[in-house]
């Protein structure tokens, strides 16, 4: 078995990566001191439902399926890594984004009680 290490490489480093890194550590820096996210980034952010962790060669992400995402739209995916989940599951701040978190993976939507 080989193990493809080219994510390691340093032609990885490219200026897109390096802008996605200054960006997440903007927001951690906003997220560390209770200023992120605000309402209205979580109102842009991707919507993820039937989500749930999983492990990935880069490390934990999320997968689900992703409504309204910038370069993706509507479908099942796997997130870049992420960094922050919400302790209440309300979003997540991965590698490239924040995500808005919907109903989890075997979750119930709730019912108001009709009677």
């Amino acid at each position: 078995m080989s193990i493809d290490l080219s994510l390691l490489s340093p032609d990885a480093v490219t200026p897109q990566l390096t802008a996605k890194l200054r960006g997440l550590v903007h927001d951690l820096d906003r997220i560390a001191i209770a200023a992120a996210p605000t309402t209205a980034e979580l109102a842009k952010a991707p919507l993820l439902v039937d989500w749930r962790i999983v492990l990935s060669l880069s490390g934990l992400a999320l997968t689900g399926f992703v409504a309204g995402h910038p370069r993706l739209g509507a479908r099942r995916i796997v997130t870049s890594p992420l960094w922050v989940l919400d302790p209440e599951l309300c979003w997540a701040r991965t590698l490239s984004r924040f995500y808005r978190l919907g109903v989890p993976e075997g979750g119930a939507i709730p019912v108001e009680d009709a009677s």
